[in-house]
C-alpha cells in the first residue's frame, strides 16, 4: 500500500514538473513572438484574410503575433494617431487622411473594388427610371452616395430628381426599407444582396464592374516605417502570404465563410467568388482605386495627386521580389 502511495505521489510530482516544462516553453514560444495590434471593425469579408492567416499561422512563422481588435471606423484613425495600435483596416480613411497630411500610410491593399451592389423593387429595370424614387445609400456624402450620383448623371438621370434617404443603419435596415417599401432602391453589401435576390429584388448595378476603390488592407502611422522597418517586413509578408492562400484554397476559404459570418455553403461559394473579384492579387492596387478614394470624398483635401504620395508600398514591393513575384 504504501509503495503504491509512493508511486502515485512520484507520477504526480513527474506530472506537475512536465507540466511546467510546458508552460515555461510556451511562454519562451509567446513572448519571442511581437504584437501587432491591428483594428477591424469585426469579421467581415476584408477581415476574413487575417482571420484565415492567423489560423495557418502564417504570422506566427514570422515571429508575429497578430491581434485582431475590434475598433469601429469612427475611433481608430484616433488610435493610429496616437500610436495607441499598429495598424487599421480602413484603408480609404488612411489615404484621405494622408492626402490631408497626417503622417499615415497604406502599405497593403486586400481590396481594389467596392462591394457595394444597387438593388431595386422589381418593377424598376434601368437606372433612368429612379428619377423621382426614394434611394438609401447609407450615409450622404459617403463613397456609395457620391458614386451613385456620378453613375445617375452618367444615365442622364438629373440626381437632384432623387430623393436619397440617409442610412438608419448598415444593409440590415437598408433591405428592410426596401422590402416593405419605404425607398424603391438602396445600396447593399454581402451577404445581404443575395438575401434581396432570394426576396425577388432587382440588381441593378453591381459598383465594383464600373470602377475601382481601395477600401480595406493595412495603414499604419508613418514611424513604424522609420524606427521599426524588419518587424513592419514580417507583419507584411504574414499579411501576402494570407492574402494569396485565402484566395488560392477556395473550399477551406468558403468553410470559413459559412462558419464565421453564418452563411449558407451556395452563398458562400458565391461569396468566394466576389472576394477574389474585388481583390488586388499581389496587394497592391490600380492608381485609379487610390486616387478614387478622394474623388468619392469630398472632405478629404489632397497634398499631392501622385500615386506614390498617397500610398508606400515599398516593403510590399521589395516582399515581392525575394518572393519573385510579378
Amino acid at each position: 500500500m504504501k509503495t503504491k502511495t509512493l508511486l502515485l505521489t512520484l507520477l504526480h510530482r513527474v506530472w506537475r514538473v512536465a507540466f511546467l516544462i510546458a508552460v515555461i516553453f510556451s511562454q519562451k514560444e509567446a513572448f519571442a513572438l511581437d504584437d501587432f495590434l491591428m483594428a477591424v471593425p469585426s469579421k467581415t469579408m476584408c477581415s476574413a484574410y487575417l482571420f484565415i492567416g492567423k489560423e495557418q499561422g502564417f504570422f506566427a512563422d514570422e515571429g508575429i503575433d497578430l491581434k485582431l481588435v475590434l475598433i469601429p471606423v469612427s475611433v481608430a484613425p484616433m488610435a493610429i494617431m496616437a500610436q495607441q495600435i499598429h495598424g487599421m483596416e480602413y484603408t480609404s480613411n488612411g489615404v484621405a487622411m494622408r492626402a490631408s497630411g497626417a503622417p499615415v500610410a497604406m502599405v497593403f491593399a486586400v481590396t481594389h473594388k467596392p462591394s457595394w451592389f444597387l438593388f431595386s423593387d422589381p418593377s424598376i429595370k434601368h437606372l433612368k427610371q429612379l428619377s423621382g424614387k426614394s434611394v438609401s445609400v447609407g450615409v450622404l456624402g459617403s463613397g456609395s452616395h457620391t458614386m451613385t450620383v456620378e453613375f445617375l448623371k452618367e444615365a442622364s438621370v438629373d440626381p437632384n430628381s432623387v430623393v436619397f434617404v440617409a442610412g438608419r443603419g448598415g444593409s440590415d435596415v437598408r433591405i428592410q426599407m426596401l422590402a416593405n417599401g419605404t425607398v424603391q432602391a438602396a445600396t447593399l453589401v454581402p451577404p445581404y444582396n443575395f438575401h434581396a435576390e432570394k426576396q425577388g429584388l432587382r440588381q441593378l448595378m453591381f459598383y465594383g464592374d464600373n470602377f475601382d476603390l481601395a477600401q480595406c488592407g493595412l495603414v499604419i502611422n508613418e514611424s513604424i516605417i522609420k524606427t521599426s522597418r524588419p518587424f513592419l517586413k514580417k507583419v507584411l509578408r504574414g499579411f501576402l502570404k494570407s492574402h494569396l492562400y485565402t484566395l488560392s484554397h477556395r473550399a477551406q476559404t468558403v468553410q470559413w465563410i459559412s462558419t464565421n459570418l453564418k452563411m449558407e455553403n451556395a452563398d458562400a461559394d458565391r461569396f468566394f467568388d466576389l472576394l477574389v473579384k474585388i481583390a488586388p492579387p499581389n496587394g497592391i492596387p490600380s492608381a485609379s482605386a487610390i486616387q478614387n478614394v478622394l474623388a468619392t470624398n469630398p472632405s478629404a483635401k489632397a497634398r499631392s495627386h501622385k500615386n506614390q504620395a498617397l500610398a508606400d508600398f515599398t516593403l510590399l514591393e521589395e516582399i515581392h521580389r525575394e518572393m519573385r513575384m510579378r
